[in-house]
């Protein structure tokens, strides 16, 4: 199985202020077994939100 592509943090924090979101603590890792910071989680988002926002 392949790896998937990182997502870069800083695409997280341009899509939350494309949104007009302020992402307060970008670095804050919220799941501490994988690394993933608020920003990445941001960005995994907005990478994915045009394919899974018609089933949510």
């Amino acid at each position: 199985m392949t790896q998937p592509t990182p997502l870069d943090p800083n695409s997280g924090l341009a899509a939350a202020e494309a949104a007009g979101i302020k992402l307060t603590s970008p670095d804050r890792v919220v799941y501490p077994g994988q690394g993933v910071t608020k920003a990445d989680l941001v960005a995994y988002y907005a990478a994915v939100a045009e394919r899974m926002l018609p089933y949510i």
